[in-house]
């Protein structure tokens, strides 16, 4: 799998935040028109290969921004 998709599985499997935002997870940004509230907005930062001593190798760390579109700033906050 790719990073992409282990996330995207790791957070829709998240039994508290799925009940809270349902399938309503989207890469990049939400779709055209709006989505139903609440939902949420993943998004890759970052991508740095890591190098060992023996040079690199395929390890990655990877930085993700996630944000939570609600009602309100509390209703967020609780997703």
């Amino acid at each position: 799998m790719t990073f992409e998709a282990d996330l995207y599985a790791t957070l829709g499997q998240h039994a508290g935040l799925s009940a809270m935002v349902g399938a309503r997870i989207y890469v990049d940004e939400s779709p055209f028109g709006g989505a139903a509230l609440p939902y949420l907005v993943w998004q890759e930062v970052a991508a740095n290969p890591t190098n060992g001593l023996s040079g690199s190798h395929d390890l990655v760390n990877y930085r993700v921004q996630i944000v939570v579109q609600a009602g309100s700033a509390l209703n967020a906050r609780e997703t």
